[in-house]
């Protein structure tokens, strides 16, 4: 399905999932209705799961109002290049090189010096 056709949660799950790119940090577009508070309801939606029930008691709107605002800014970022679909193939290579950082071991230091040497590797 094609990213401007998608409903919210549909859309939070492929974004969630890298199906569809989502910019980091969030753009706030000026000319739209509570610019203000947009981008962190963006935010809390998108990235964060929240739903927009929850979003819109943290700034005091309806879950309606809410969904409008989240879909105001999805047309507004679709517009403006933010919002893409991701192909199959590139997403499985974000998924596949992934990999669980290898933990850092620090030694016991005879001294502050030694400490820094050790922490940048010479």
């Amino acid at each position: 399905m094609e990213v401007a056709q998608m409903h919210l949660r549909r859309l939070r799950r492929a974004i969630q999932n890298n199906q569809v790119s989502f910019p980091s940090p969030v753009p706030a577009f000026q000319r739209e209705s509570r610019a203000d508070i947009q981008w962190r309801a963006v935010d809390l939606y998108f990235v964060r799961g929240w739903s927009c029930e929850k979003v819109g008691q943290r700034f005091g709107l309806t879950r309606t109002r809410t969904g409008q605002i989240l879909a105001s800014w999805v047309d507004r970022a679709i517009t403006l290049g933010y919002l893409q679909e991701i192909p199959v193939q590139a997403a499985a290579a974000v998924t596949f090189m992934r990999r669980p950082a290898a933990p850092r071991v620090f030694h016991a230091a005879t001294s502050a010096s030694d400490a820094l040497l050790e922490m940048v590797g010479a």
